[in-house]
């Protein structure tokens, strides 16, 4: 099995203690809304997480297929003794938000020359990439979220690797039916 590597802008890591996401009977307003999905019925969790990527990109081979939607990572850590974190997924089971990403090219694999004038080259690329010939791929968990691995450390200081997911992608088009996935 190939590997799968996915570089993802992480825009807004975010994490809070569980407490104070919980403050309003699981159903935070204002600036902790986004942490409604905390995984509280843990007891352990130390610390909610929201993550929104709304950069980035991710490659299979030679394809890449930039991030045009947000995609969110929710959920929650606690601490084992040693001190290495461990990840709940979050409360509603939407960890990863699947999050359809249109692939340049469509189902063709055809993009417009970048010699062309602009306005031609996005008419070209519109066509190609909607209707029957469009293709989007959707990053999901192949993994159960327990197996997601967030590292705050290396998430603070910029070193070593943040975060870790077990994924695989679904391509969707009409012709390649409900259950095309890679990985």
């Amino acid at each position: 099995m190939k590997r799968l590597f996915i570089a993802v802008a992480m825009t807004a890591m975010l994490l809070v203690p569980a407490s104070q996401a919980a403050a309003a009977s699981h159903s935070p307003t204002g600036e902790f809304a986004q942490f409604g999905e905390c995984p509280l019925s843990q007891p352990t969790v130390e610390f909610c997480i929201y993550s929104e990527s709304n950069g980035g990109f991710f490659q299979i081979g030679k394809k890449t297929t930039p991030l045009k939607n947000p995609v969110i990572l929710q959920g929650g850590l606690k601490f084992n003794e040693s001190g290495e974190p461990h990840f709940f997924g979050a409360e509603n089971g939407d960890t990863l938000s699947k999050t359809p990403q249109p692939v340049p090219g469509g189902l063709l694999g055809i993009e417009a020359p970048l010699w062309w004038p602009k306005f031609l080259r996005d008419l070209f690329n519109e066509t190609i990439n909607n209707g029957f010939t469009g293709v989007t791929a959707t990053v999901e968990l192949a993994a159960p979220a327990t197996s997601v691995v967030v590292n705050p450390l290396n998430l603070f200081t910029g070193q070593g690797t943040a975060l870790s997911l077990p994924v695989k992608i679904k391509l969707s088009n009409p012709f390649l039916g409900n259950s095309c996935y890679i990985g």
